[in-house]
């Protein structure tokens, strides 16, 4: 399945959501189960804090500009913080001092003592922009400039596109859960730990938030993990049902690097159909890093039987939007040409099928 920001931010929302009730209190003390509300910061079931709505004013950034620019990303995050935008109802709470100082003088804290997690919370979006580790880096600084929170965000990014492309957590954490609070590092390895403990979303951010302390910061990431490996229809609907401000995530989502990719994909593609079979030949690397699986065409022939010559396909190519099931049948048949095919050639009819699934593919980005 080809993940999106969606993806991703309705992890972090959610997962914050769950957290916000039982915040600062320690691991052991408390059981969290499902949604509820009240608590900590005495907020309704389903609302999501300053972590959830400085990712949607990063969003909104890259939406309306289509690159990273900090200046841009710092007035809207002056905008959360003393207007209320990006917030679920208006109400701005659980804002770090650090956060608070770096918006109010425009210059992100170097002191040994802002380490915290406040740019880390916010950072994973970035896994669906066109952006560098230097680009990373200057986003965190915009509130957390230590070389210990830059380099958390970056490493965080690294780590969340291997999850993407692989489709598969990593195997980099310890057998038990460390630290949960508010130290950069703590948040990273207790996030990771979680996606790597479990192997669904609602197991993942479950985890997250009975480590305590810090725990909606903890969820948040947890979740925006698990919601690129798991994807949007991975979380449980209840909790989706009970999430407040949808109407306000939904119009900083952004189509993303990914979208992009995959429109340059096709083009390239396309030109390989009609140039040296050397470039035909050389399209692996982009289909695995479209995170495209090849299954020999099993699951792709399986929901469309019709499918094997483009006159089959011809008849289903409209019904079809599934761009990671399509993807996987693009990748089946180069596959087969390319490796099993007596002279390694696409024919007429594998090319008019290439044709068709391209063109779809293009629309569906």
């Amino acid at each position: 399945m080809l993940r999106t920001v969606r993806d991703c931010v309705y992890g972090m929302a959610v997962g914050d959501a769950l957290g916000v009730p039982y915040e600062f209190r320690p691991r052991g003390s408390f059981t969290c189960t499902d949604m509820v509300g009240r608590g900590t910061h005495n907020q309704p079931a389903g609302t999501w804090s300053d972590d959830t709505s400085m990712a949607l004013a990063l969003c909104d950034s890259y939406r309306e500009l289509g690159d990273i620019n900090c200046d841009d990303i710092l007035v809207k995050f002056r905008n959360w913080i003393n207007e209320g935008a990006y917030t679920a109802d208006g109400n701005v709470f659980d804002y770090g001092n650090a956060t608070r100082q770096a918006l109010d003088t425009g210059c992100g804290l170097t002191s040994e003592y802002s380490k915290g997690n406040g740019s880390l919370m916010r950072c994973l979006p970035m896994v669906f922009m066109e952006c560098s580790d230097r680009d990373i880096r200057e986003v965190s600084a915009i509130t957390h400039a230590t070389d210990d929170c830059c380099q958390a965000c970056v490493d965080m990014i690294a780590y969340a596109r291997e999850v993407l492309y692989s489709g598969h957590a990593g195997c980099e954490s310890e057998d038990r859960a460390g630290a949960s609070g508010g130290y950069v590092w703590d948040t990273y390895h207790a996030a990771i730990w979680c996606l790597e403990h479990t192997d669904n979303y609602r197991d993942c951010v479950l985890t997250a938030v009975n480590l305590g302390d810090d725990t909606d910061t903890t969820a948040c990431v947890a979740g925006g993990l698990a919601g690129i490996l798991y994807g949007y229809e991975g979380i449980p609907t209840e909790w989706l049902e009970a999430l407040r401000g949808k109407d306000v995530i939904e119009p900083y989502l952004f189509g993303g690097a990914y979208g992009d990719d995959l429109c340059r994909f096709v083009k390239r593609f396309e030109d390989s159909l009609d140039g040296p079979t050397r470039d035909f030949h050389a399209l692996a690397h982009d289909m695995f890093g479209l995170g495209w699986h090849m299954d020999f065409g099993e699951a792709f022939a399986g929901a469309y039987p019709r499918s094997g010559t483009a006159e089959g396909l011809r008849e289903d190519i409209d019904t079809i939007d599934d761009v990671g099931l399509l993807g996987s049948g693009v990748f089946s048949r180069w596959h087969y040409i390319t490796h099993w095919k007596y002279d390694s050639v696409p024919d007429e009819d594998d090319l008019e099928w290439f044709r068709l699934a391209l063109g779809r593919l293009r629309e569906l980005a």
